[in-house]
């Protein structure tokens, strides 16, 4: 357990998650720590979350795809870190919804995670899903940690 950072005390993990902003990327930080019964302390570099895998950004300007105006990136530890996606989340994130993207209901920060019943893990998936013809259109997400169905027609 955690108990202090550059010698003052942390008491919870929001306190922690602000000491370790506030000193920020590339820094050094003593973390103060209790392990079975005993203190010990470690230093260690603050480092950005990995851009792996590569977050491929989509911008959905070609006509012959559905849903142009849709600004998609793949998800990644770093693109958690920026949009404050609960640890562990996989799939595609809506980046920006214009144009169709946003007529269909898409919104910033929703995780597409299937296009007409087609599992999406990253924007190559998503782009060939969109690539395909189809009248009638079904799109699975994740808003707020709910999950939703949008579908309309073409």
């Amino acid at each position: 357990m955690i108990f202090g950072i550059d010698g003052e005390p942390v008491n919870s993990l929001p306190e922690m998650m602000f000491r370790l902003a506030a000193r920020g990327i590339g820094a050094d930080s003593t973390f103060a720590y209790r392990r079975g019964g005993r203190e010990s302390e470690v230093t260690m570099t603050l480092r950005a979350p990995p851009e792996v895998p590569p977050r491929n950004r989509l911008d959905v300007a070609d006509r012959r795809l559905v849903l142009t105006g849709l600004v998609a990136e793949t998800i990644n530890p770093a693109v958690i870190a920026e949009y404050g996606l609960p640890p562990g989340s996989s799939g595609v994130i809506v980046a920006e919804a214009r144009d169709l993207a946003h007529r269909a209901g898409l919104r910033g920060g929703d995780v597409l995670l299937a296009v007409n019943g087609r599992m999406i893990r990253n924007t190559q998936d998503l782009e060939r899903a969109l690539g395909e013809r189809s009248r009638f259109w079904e799109i699975e997400i994740l808003r707020e940690g709910r999950r939703s169905w949008l579908r309309f027609s073409l």
